[in-house]
């Protein structure tokens, strides 16, 4: 099984020696093979040592990471992407997690989330001789923990262990591969070969020998072998003695030399053999056995006739003789084809040296210097072995006259005189350059056809032309639901659905005949539940040399998943499309500069009056007057910048030239074609404007027309109630009092909506001059005594015992009166309201009116200073009031030069707080020589890294929690803040909540690496993430915010 899920981690980085480690990863040659009881063993140890459930031998291929072994898990792999073990190879020590949750590396790794749930991670790197890591020996567990130094050290030691065995694992298998080269030299040499064990007894006979005697070697004593395989002496008729057998006097020590024996076995003609041999030892000179070469020389005149003949005629083998010296003394004409050589440029003048590679002949002599112990050089190193008797076939490299080089297979053998001494050398060497290619080639296509097979994501088969399933990949076994033996008892029409099978039967019988070499359908098949999948079919036929069908190679791939969503895609754009049609809020879908158009819905159009052609052909420009260029643009900036624009407010061209108001924002896609679009939606606010403006010419009317005869039944009222007509019977009195402190709250809100008319149209006059604070505080503190006794509430003063504002005395107590009435009326009874002044850091005067009430409901923060606007606004509300008090005290300092906000928690009270000039204010904002930024972050890094980069620029105060913030922003006037959303003490949310009501025009960009609202992200003027702090983007974000905010100047 594989581990595969998709989710947001840190992938580990690619070492920088990757492609040299994974080479050294190949040439292992040990991914994807079968479990070994050595590294099993040693996960199960080290499981036990370091008390864990899982321990693994985990190697890092391109891709993926495959468990050698694994202990206390099924799993045999895992994408590379997710492994811990990726992690791990980058150094060379010791890598150990221990609680995975608290590693922003690992937190949401699937492998941590899911299957097989990890909290604690150790690992050991597999480092080779060169420095390259294979993998790891790494060990998991499902909940956090530290190894002990006894357990890391076992670690690190048995991680050793598993390199060792990696190692001594491909020697071995290079070992077994050169003897079955060997072991197949052998069988090809010319020579009958024999050989015993350390015991004496028959061990191998080469295939020559073995057409000798016809016979393999049997385990019968050497005292039969004379008479079992007719071995006699050179008279033919006495049998040979054990102590004459050439391979038993080997075998006792001596050196045989051309010693001739006659082999008569039955069925085979007479041989007259030369003997040559020698014991085998070990490097510690231990007896293991010995070996004989036998050459016939029965026939040597025929054989060396024979011989000449065919060198004289070969093209296809290169035949070249020399002298015991080396000096060739016979270049063939295949010698000349193959080397590009004359005969005469060769024969009595050159030796093989002029066509060998000088390093090969040195490696070959170290070679046989590591064998023997014998220093062998120059021309010695081709004839060592036939000089001892022995005839090998060895691959060398021939360099040719023009400079090519070619692989050969060369085989080299002793010429003899009559006196059976040698008197040169015979070497024959064919060609094997295009079948080494060739052997290469296939071999590699071998190895990446059975690697994609089995590797595949795609299901594939080989199936026989009836429809049997030959062989069967992992893909395929799953996507059916069958083992692969399962699978191979069924044939594909037992697992097609009935009417997708004719259309597939008639491909393959054309596929069959040759009118198609392939073909693709898309098909049903039933799983092994009986469930249908939908799979994409391609299918292929395999042919003999002879052009006859052999079997099909199908691959299929399960788009049952694709095939449902594309449904379920169509189905939403189905739904989309009537959302689109029927939405009564204009949608429109253009380009990223808004000059072209593409969609439009009929909400849009019909406040236009342009058909959909018409409007299309439209583009933003000509449908918005120049006036609104400036916002456009601005809105245009953010939707680069942060791929959407908020929401704002502008006019349409209508097709017959008149103008309608709108409202609208909008986001950036990327569609399909990787083409920028933004989808905009945009209201026709003209019934809302219209309203709007009704709703305030009938309240402005209202207010003056109830104001004349409302001061008359007041005036009224008060005579009657100050006894003036006369005494007032008991019971009118108190339906009098009903009327008379009615008459006072209607009169209170209409003399309010006439303040507040007066404030909005700037008609209000107000006198602003130098008075001082605190006789204006104690004032409304004493006019408040009595209202606040209705509450059972007391209200106290304390700060500062003078001060002196810019201000307008009346309208300042005015504000002062109204924040102390609300606080009355939403304390609690035998609260405390606290009236506070105080001289900021700042040099600014600021008061507070500090409550211990119930709070301001989070809902209602964000109205809190509009008119009419109340958190209990039901007919049975405990706290009567017209909602416009605070709507005028913002007015009121706002128009004073002043600044007035609020902080408040649910259940803990609130604090309104408000602050004027401390002096007649004449361009308060160009008396700062820098812009000023306040920066909201409890990250000391990033405060000192955002400070450093713009100090130099900007006038920077830092707050590392809202309480902190909260102070500098009753002190200061800020011209951006930058807010983070995650602080000690609260949400950021909260302060962007105060400071959207309480100083709506000061721009707020959020840096922070948290998900921000939508309803924040829509509003504020700038998002940041965290990570993009390192490459200025925060300092071209404010540079351009304030350009902007020039150009608007």
């Amino acid at each position: 099984m594989t581990m595969s899920r998709k989710s947001r981690y840190i992938p580990a980085p690619t070492p920088d020696n990757e492609d040299h480690r994974l080479k050294a990863l190949y040439d292992l040659d040990i991914l994807d093979t079968e479990p070994e009881d050595n590294f099993d063993e040693i996960t199960q140890l080290v499981a036990e040592l370091c008390g864990v459930p899982i321990a693994l031998v985990s190697l890092i291929d391109k891709d993926r990471q495959w468990f050698k072994s694994s202990c206390g898990l099924d799993a045999t792999q895992t994408g590379r992407a997710e492994s811990f073990c990726g992690h791990a190879i980058l150094k060379d020590q010791l890598f150990e997690v221990p609680d995975t949750l608290e590693d922003e590396r690992f937190a949401e790794n699937p492998l941590v989330t899911g299957g097989p749930q990890i909290r604690f991670y150790a690992g050991m790197p597999l480092i080779d001789d060169n420095g390259f890591a294979y993998g790891t020996l790494c060990v998991i567990d499902t909940k956090p923990k530290l190894l002990n130094e006894l357990q890391r050290s076992q670690l690190m030691r048995l991680a050793k262990m598993v390199v060792r065995f990696m190692k001594m694992r491909r020697e071995r298998q290079q070992s077994e591969d050169r003897f079955a080269e060997i072991q197949m030299q052998v069988d090809q040499f010319p020579a009958a070969i024999i050989s015993c064990d350390e015991t004496g007894r028959l061990k191998n006979f080469n295939s020559l020998a073995r057409q000798w005697h016809g016979v393999d070697p049997l385990r019968i004593p050497p005292e039969q072998w004379s008479e079992y395989f007719d071995l006699y002496e050179s008279d033919g008729k006495t049998l040979l003695a054990l102590d004459k057998i050439p391979l038993r006097r080997a075998y006792m020590g001596h050196n045989v030399k051309n010693e001739e024996i006659i082999i008569k076995a039955k069925g085979q003609p007479l041989r007259r053999v030369k003997c040559f041999g020698s014991p085998f030892l070990n490097h510690s000179g231990e007896l293991k056995g010995a070996v004989i070469n036998m050459i016939d020389v029965t026939h040597q005149v025929q054989n060396q006739q024979f011989m000449k003949a065919v060198i004289d005629a070969s093209l296809d083998v290169a035949i070249i003789a020399t002298d015991t010296e080396g000096l060739i003394t016979l270049f063939n004409s295949g010698a000349e084809k193959l080397l590009g050589y004359a005969s005469d440029e060769m024969v009595d003048k050159q030796t093989p040296a002029v066509f060998h590679d000088l390093d090969e002949i040195i490696a070959h002599s170290n070679e046989i210097k590591q064998k023997t112990g014998h220093d062998v050089q120059g021309f010695e190193v081709f004839v060592d072995a036939a000089k001892q008797g022995k005839s090998e076939i060895c691959n060398w490299t021939y360099i040719c006259k023009d400079g090519r080089r070619r692989q050969v297979r060369l085989s080299v053998s002793a010429l003899f005189d009559d006196a059976m001494n040698i008197n040169g050398f015979l070497g024959m060497a064919v060609d094997v350059t295009e079948q080494i290619e060739a052997e290469k080639f296939a071999a590699l296509a071998i190895e990446r056809f059975q690697g994609a097979f089995n590797a595949s994501g795609f299901g594939i088969a080989l199936v026989s032309l009836k429809g049997e399933w030959l062989e069967v990949n992992d893909s395929i076994c799953q996507m059916f639901g069958y083992s692969a033996e399962q699978l191979k008892k069924l044939t594909f029409q037992e697992l097609t659905h009935p009417d997708d099978l004719d259309e597939d039967l008639a491909l393959l019988e054309q596929l069959v005949n040759g009118d198609i070499t392939s073909y693709r359908l898309q098909k049903r098949y039933f799983r092994s539940d009986g469930t249908v999948f939908f799979g994409n079919l391609a299918v292929s036929l395999v042919r003999d040399e002879d052009g006859m069908p052999l079997h099909f190679v199908s691959q299929i791939n399960d788009v049952t998943a694709e095939i449902e969503a594309q449904n379920r895609i169509n189905e939403n754009e189905s739904r989309l499309n009537s959302l689109f049609q029927l939405s009564p809020i204009g949608i429109l879908l253009s380009d990223l500069t808004m000059e072209h158009f593409f969609q439009a819905n009929p909400s849009l159009l019909a406040p236009s009056g342009y058909s959909n052609e018409e409007f299309l052909a439209l583009d933003h420009a000509t449908l918005t007057p120049k006036d609104y260029a400036k916002v456009d643009q601005k809105a245009m900036s953010e939707l680069q910048e942060t791929g959407q624009y908020p929401p704002y407010e502008k006019e349409f061209f209508r097709k017959d030239g008149s103008r309608y108001p709108v409202r609208l924002q909008g986001f950036l896609i990327t569609d399909g074609e990787s083409n920028q679009r933004v989808w905009s939606f945009i209201q026709d606010i003209s019934e809302e404007k219209a309203t709007q403006q009704l709703k305030n010419s009938f309240v402005s009317t209202v207010s003056h027309e109830l104001r004349t005869p409302l001061t008359s039944i007041k005036g009224a009222l008060e005579l009657i109630h100050g006894g003036v007509l006369g005494e007032i019977p008991v019971s009118m009195q108190e339906m009098i009092n009903v009327a008379f402190n009615n008459t006072y709250r209607l009169s209170h809100l209409v003399n309010d909506l006439l303040d507040f008319e007066k404030l909005v149209a700037g008609k209000m006059h107000l006198n602003i001059k130098e008075v001082s604070i605190v006789p204006i505080l104690k004032k409304a503190i004493n006019d408040m005594k009595g209202y606040a006794n209705t509450y059972q509430v007391s209200i106290e003063y304390e700060g500062v015992d003078s001060g002196f504002v810019s201000a307008d005395e009346q309208r300042l107590l005015q504000v002062v009166n109204n924040l102390l009435s609300n606080a009355c009326k939403y304390s609690h009874p035998n609260g405390t309201v606290r009236v506070i002044a105080n001289v900021h850091e700042s040099g600014e005067l600021v008061v507070e009116i500090v409550d211990q009430g119930k709070g301001i409901p989070k809902p209602f923060r964000k109205h809190i200073f509009e008119r009419f606007a109340q958190a209990d606004s039901s007919d049975t509300r405990r706290v009567k009031g017209t909602g416009l008090g605070l709507a005028i005290c913002r007015e009121i300092i706002e128009q004073m030069g002043g600044v007035i906000g609020y902080e408040s928690e649910e259940g803990e009270g609130s604090n309104f707080w408000f602050r004027v000039p401390v002096k007649i204010p004449n361009s308060r904002k160009n008396e700062r020589h820098k812009l000023r930024i306040l920066h909201v972050e409890d990250d000391e890094h990033i405060l000192m890294l955002i400070k450093a980069e713009l100090d130099p620029f900007y006038d920077i105060l830092q707050a590392q929690d809202l309480h902190q913030a909260n102070a500098l922003l009753r002190g200061y006037d800020f011209d951006l803040i930058l807010l983070d959303l995650k602080l000690p003490d609260g949400h950021g949310i909260s302060l962007w909540e105060s400071l959207q009501v309480s100083q709506p025009l000061v721009p707020i960009i959020v840096v922070s690496g948290y998900e921000i609202p939508q309803e924040m992200a829509m509003s504020v003027s700038g998002i940041v993430s965290k990570k993009q702090l390192s490459s200025r983007v925060l300092t071209s974000k404010i540079t351009r915010l304030f350009s902007n905010e020039k150009e608007q100047i």
